[in-house]
C-alpha cells in the first residue's frame, strides 16, 4: 500500500508520524510542483517547545502548513 502512495503523500505522512512521536497533533504538510516534485515539507509543533531554525512551534500557529512555508530557504 506505502508504495501506491505518491512522493508527496509518502512524506506528508511520514512529517505527521515525526509529530506523533514528538508528542504533537500529527499532522504533516507538503508542497510540491506540478511534476510532484517535493518542494518545501514541514509538521505541526504547536505543542513543542523547540524547533529547527526557522520552523514556528509552541504556539497556535505551529501548524504543519505554516511551518513547510517558512522552510523556505532564503
Amino acid at each position: 500500500m506505502w508504495e501506491n502512495l505518491s512522493p508527496p503523500w509518502q512524506v506528508a505522512l511520514e512529517m505527521a508520524w515525526e509529530a506523533y512521536c514528538a508528542g504533537t497533533i500529527q499532522i504533516g504538510a507538503v508542497i510540491a510542483d506540478v511534476s510532484g516534485n517535493v518542494i518545501l515539507h514541514g509538521r505541526n509543533r504547536i505543542l513543542e517547545i523547540s524547533a529547527p531554525e526557522n520552523q514556528a512551534c509552541n504556539n497556535e500557529l505551529a501548524h504543519a502548513e505554516l511551518n513547510a512555508l517558512l522552510s523556505v530557504k532564503n
